[in-house]
């Protein structure tokens, strides 16, 4: 097999790629973490990438969540939401 599996949350939740209706996808959701430090052995950072608080905040890439796509527990951030207000 190549690459990580992938992990098992993710087919729980469905995540997927993301709908043409914004508000739907993780740049909104209030388990979304924007700059979470991917650190490595040694504990250098590696990347800052966006993780998910329902997902994992764990520093493997399989624990990657993309600001784009979506999943079946997202729950709308209001305050993120602009043009909501």
């Amino acid at each position: 097999m190549m690459g990580t599996e992938r992990l098992k949350k993710k087919n729980e939740l469905r995540y997927r790629k993301g709908s043409t209706d914004e508000r739907n996808n993780c740049r909104y959701c209030t388990s979304f973490v924007v700059d979470f430090e991917v650190r490595g052995l040694g504990g250098n950072v590696l990347a800052i990438e966006g993780r998910c608080r329902v997902m994992g905040l764990e520093h493997s890439r399989r624990y990657r969540i993309r600001e784009d796509h979506r999943c079946d527990a997202q729950i709308l951030d209001r305050s993120k939401c602009w043009w909501l207000k």
